[in-house]
């Protein structure tokens, strides 16, 4: 039984989101960053950045024998920072939003605001269940 769907997820989110948003975004923000790390690889940070992680996942929808993955709870964590402004930072965050919105996610939180060293940065928490035959 191939399961390896439900290990995909996040990556298959982030990367839909990302091509959702990216080209609207970069036109007002050029130097836009997307990631699922909340540390760069080179050691700095490019702002606006739009950093989506998966916080929770759990599996729904198990029949008795088991051996499939039929169903998965995901809950995404956006968390969009910039050396800007809070209003920078919630604007990039409720374009992220509404890309999530159309594929059909709950929004649980909006926005949580954490400033800290001259870094604004707006969160928000989104959640969905996917069946294993639910197209992206």
């Amino acid at each position: 039984m191939d399961n390896s769907w439900a290990f995909d997820l996040e990556m298959k989110i982030f990367s839909v989101i990302k091509k959702k948003t990216e080209q609207k975004l970069k036109a007002k923000y050029p130097n836009i960053f997307y990631t699922t790390t909340d540390t760069p690889k080179d050691g700095e940070t490019n702002y606006p950045t739009v950093y989506m992680h998966l916080s929770s996942s759990a599996e729904r929808g198990i029949t008795i024998e088991g051996n499939s993955i039929n169903a998965v709870f995901v809950m995404m964590q956006i968390e969009c920072t910039t050396n800007k402004s809070q209003k920078e930072a919630n604007a990039v965050l409720a374009e992220i939003a509404s890309a999530f919105k159309e594929l059909g996610f709950e929004i649980k939180s909006l926005p949580g605001i954490d400033n800290v060293n001259s870094r604004y940065r707006s969160i928000a928490r989104v959640s969905k269940t996917f069946g294993s035959l639910d197209a992206m």
